[in-house]
């Protein structure tokens, strides 16, 4: 028969935190009820009789006990009681359940200097937990340390200044076990996906980590998005069993359940479209998972939002503009010329706002010798910091195959794929094309480079040019999108491709037409063993929430378009959604 637990650790009060720490990682491989760690068993070991329970757990029921050993080891009762059924385990030639760890160089009664340990003084603590899964035979590939989603996160700069204590706030809350949630606030532009990106690439290869955007759809108020690809991603990541007809709120429940059971570092980039104005999540079935982790779990969730969420338990981190200090420190390492007040003053004339620094540092390399006193070149806009760069580079780029990639980014709302993107450029060669992707990349407004894969931007330089976008262009969109899905479609991703051709349909101005082909074409989806996946459509219409209706559709179909829009949400499990005045 088996033992009850894999590793047993036996180690004095004043390295309790480091040892913590151990646990949880061991525990995210092979489970908390296979690690024995005394403070997760608190209600049990709430006996009389503790001092035989116990021993008898070390001694009969612990495939391994690693040892910390160190002076403290050595003075403490319960330790020397743990040290005799460690002698008992020599005495019975068990030594192969055994395995010290040396925090120090103290004596140890009973320890010779011909026995073997591991001195782990200067070793991280992944790296401890690495070398008891080896010693248990539990280091084959796709471990602890290499379990990563962040594929859907944005691509950024490494270059990160003064956020130091941003990152140290963050490693105290992943640190934490009563910290669950920390939610990043700040203008778009300002930082927030950097700083996440800098802090939770320290923690690759110590921790379970999964990272999602909701920037990939946009930003503005008038577009509505889903959290549907979101759990559905992370399911598939979990390995969680659920019905494809099951409610979201039944997969939120599960997923919550899960990270109760594994410590895992959760990371929502972009939170603000799921939100309103005051910051009220207007996704019910996210709310509900965050509301749900917000009460407790055993690793972090970090989001970043413009507005501060309304879930009070969640830990907010402003963050502030940079000081014209660092402001002047993260241009010269963009290589601008100029004396210390010269670049201060630029950037305070720029809000010391990160990506307005960003994009001027890079146009003065590009247009003005590097020379930060020919910022005056740029006019003046009434518009935001950030904005008047980008303008700027329009004016720049006009006429030239760069700004008609960057009109073309404007029509969508997510990463651009290259055959819909070529859809609305204008004529242009492959070498003409690579040159434009990298110039626009090296000017950091896009970020990526690829012309195989899809053409990425930050939010804000995709709706500078999003009024740029002519109907036509839409209606195109609209067409393409429209003949990419399956006849009948009945997954997610085989009726994203419909989402997509109703958003572009919508912004060409078809709402009727949208609303006629949708319909037939989503009917076997909504009423099929599928049905949670077509009935998402109605959803995630642009523009207004629901149950607003086009003028022209008022006295003609009024009745009839809310009671199936009503019924729509309540069939894909979002019931509340179709409860409207």
């Amino acid at each position: 028969m088996a033992n009850r637990f894999r590793v047993a650790l036996s180690f004095p009060g004043e390295y309790r935190a480091r040892v913590e720490k151990i646990a949880e990682a061991l525990a995210a491989r092979l489970g908390r009820e296979k690690i024995l760690y005394d403070k997760w068993y608190a209600a049990e070991f709430a006996r009389p009789d503790l001092d035989v329970y116990l021993l008898k757990l070390y001694h009969d029921e612990s495939d391994l006990i690693a040892i910390f050993l160190c002076k403290e080891y050595e003075a403490k009762e319960w330790c020397g009681l743990e040290w005799r059924q460690v002698r008992d385990l020599l005495k019975r030639k068990q030594q192969d359940r055994l395995m010290y760890l040396r925090l120090d160089d103290a004596d140890i009664s009973g320890l010779l200097s011909i026995d073997g340990y591991l001195p782990i003084g200067g070793m991280s603590d992944a790296e401890v937990a690495a070398a008891i899964l080896k010693r248990l035979g539990e280091d084959r590939p796709g471990g602890l340390s290499h379990r990563a989603f962040t594929s859907k996160l944005p691509v950024v700069h490494p270059t990160l200044i003064g956020r130091d204590p941003q990152i140290a706030f963050l490693d105290r809350a992943w640190a934490d076990p009563a910290t669950n949630i920390v939610q990043i606030i700040a203008a778009g532009g300002t930082g927030k996906t950097a700083l996440v990106d800098k802090w939770f690439r320290r923690h690759v290869g110590g921790a379970d980590i999964f990272g999602w955007s909701f920037y990939s759809q946009g930003t503005s108020s008038d577009r509505q998005t889903s959290s549907d690809p979101f759990f559905a991603d992370l399911i598939k990541w979990f390995h969680i069993d659920v019905a494809p007809t099951d409610s979201i709120y039944i997969k939120a429940e599960a997923i919550a359940r899960r990270l109760r059971e594994e410590r895992v570092l959760l990371l929502l980039d972009g939170v603000e479209p799921l939100q309103d104005a005051t910051g009220a999540m207007r996704d019910a079935a996210l709310k509900a998972l965050l509301q749900e982790l917000a009460t407790g779990h055993r690793g972090l969730v970090v989001c970043t939002t413009r507005v501060q969420m309304d879930i009070p338990e969640v830990i907010p981190l402003d963050l502030d503009n940079l000081t014209p200090e660092q402001g002047a420190e993260y241009l010269r390492s963009l290589k601008i010329e100029g004396t210390d007040d010269e670049l201060q003053q630029a950037s305070r004339e720029y809000w010391n706002h990160a990506l307005a620094l960003t994009l001027l540092g890079t146009y003065l390399v590009d247009f003005c010798e590097s020379d930060v006193r020919r910022r005056v070149e740029i006019p003046e806009l009434m518009d935001e910091h950030a904005r008047r760069v980008i303008a700027a580079y329009a004016r720049m780029f006009a006429g030239k195959p760069e700004l008609g990639i960057l009109r073309g980014l404007g029509y969508f709302n997510r990463p651009a794929e290259p055959a819909a993107l070529k859809l609305v450029l204008p004529t242009m060669d492959d070498h003409k094309y690579r040159v434009a992707l990298n110039r626009l990349h090296k000017a950091r407004l896009i970020l990526t480079t690829d012309p195989g894969q899809p053409i990425d931007c930050h939010p804000l330089v995709r709706e500078h040019f999003a009024s740029d976008a002519t109907r036509e262009g839409h209606a195109r969109l609209y067409e393409h999108y429209k003949s990419q899905a399956p006849h009948l479609p009945d997954t997610l991703e085989e009726m994203t491709p419909l989402f997509h051709a109703v958003y572009h349909g919508c912004q060409a101005g078809c709402h009727q037409a949208v609303s006629g082909w949708h319909s037939w074409r989503a009917a076997f989806s909504m009423w099929g063993p599928k049905a949670p996946y077509g009935c998402r459509g109605p959803c995630r219409w642009p523009g207004r929430r629901w149950c607003w209706l086009r003028p022209r559709w008022w006295r003609r179909c009024c009745r009839r378009l809310v009671r199936r829009a009503w019924m729509w949400c309540r069939r894909c499990g979002r019931s509340e959604t179709g409860v409207s005045p």
